[in-house]
């Protein structure tokens, strides 16, 4: 008797103890899941509606929103243009993708032209965010350090963009011919080695004529007479993915630059000031110079 008494004890004691062993699983699992789960994310969606640094504007401008208010923020690939294999990623390191089975309380779905109620944010916010999440693939740096060891260390830059930023039917600002641009920089007086960031292989043959006593580098190829975002709706991906590989291998050359001068007007041109904003001047105007801490609301 003594012996069954003390088997049921037993028994009664492992019991009490797997069903403790279980309530503290259970509430640490709990407890995780609840650390995991954040009430809210910003889901920015990549889409065709423009260019890759007026996409990237407004990706940057969710981003800046989640993190300011403490939001999980993803990517979520919805017709992006550029995408080659992996959306985003066939170019940059960072940010996580959407895939649909995170749980949250409440998810904003944003993207281009979409931005709803999102404030405006400050070039010092965009310079900030874009040290976070305009991190190129090593493949893009290996190209643009293997490019800068064939310049000399002293040169120039400048941006000139034409296509269809400037003429036809969708042009979004006025025409200013390289003498223009070259009367609102200093280059004329100071360059001895210049890199040109362009579209249009014209605006090197100007130069060339403009500063002869200049040397001209530029990736830009003889037969490239002008960009146009129309065009992007008719190019294979491969098309579309070198020419993004060369436009951000063009951006860091550019940066990389004593003197840096660029358009103000142009996505590309903001972006260049926010890589490098000590260094990078801008036609033709230069507010962002002066208003560091202001908006930049106009980007759009």
């Amino acid at each position: 008797m003594r012996g069954r008494f003390r088997y049921v004890t037993h028994l009664i004691v492992l019991l009490c103890a797997l069903v403790a062993y279980l309530i503290v699983r259970v509430r640490q699992y709990n407890e995780r899941f609840q650390t995991q789960r954040s009430h809210k994310a910003v889901v920015f969606e990549l889409n065709g509606a423009a260019g890759f640094f007026s996409v990237y504007f407004m990706l940057c401008t969710a981003y800046i929103y989640a993190k300011k208010n403490g939001y999980d923020f993803y990517l979520k690939n919805s017709g992006w243009h550029y995408t080659h294999n992996l959306g985003w990623h066939d170019y940059m390191t960072s940010l996580r993708v959407w895939d649909g089975t995170h749980n949250y309380d409440d998810i904003e779905t944003y993207k281009h032209g979409s931005l709803g109620t999102i404030p405006n944010y400050t070039l010092k916010d965009y310079e900030e965010a874009s040290r976070e999440i305009f991190t190129v693939v090593p493949k893009i740096t290996e190209k643009v350090n293997a490019y800068k060891a064939t310049l000399p260390s002293n040169y120039d830059s400048i941006y000139i963009r034409r296509g269809d930023k400037v003429v036809g039917n969708t042009k979004e600002m006025e025409l200013l011919s390289v003498q223009d641009i070259l009367n609102k920089t200093d280059l004329a007086a100071t360059c001895s080695d210049l890199f040109v960031q362009t579209d249009d292989y014209t605006v090197i043959e100007e130069l060339q004529q403009q500063l002869p006593n200049c040397r001209i580098h530029t990736l830009t190829k003889p037969d490239e007479r002008g960009s146009s975002n129309n065009s992007l709706h008719n190019e294979d991906a491969d098309k579309r993915y070198n020419d993004a590989m060369n436009l951000l291998m063009q951006m860091f050359v550019f940066v990389g630059g004593r003197n840096c001068w660029s358009d103000i007007r142009s996505n590309v041109g903001r972006m260049h000031k926010v890589m490098a904003y000590d260094k990078v001047r801008l036609y033709p105007r230069d507010g962002l110079t002066r208003d560091y801490e202001g908006n930049l609301a106009h980007i759009y």
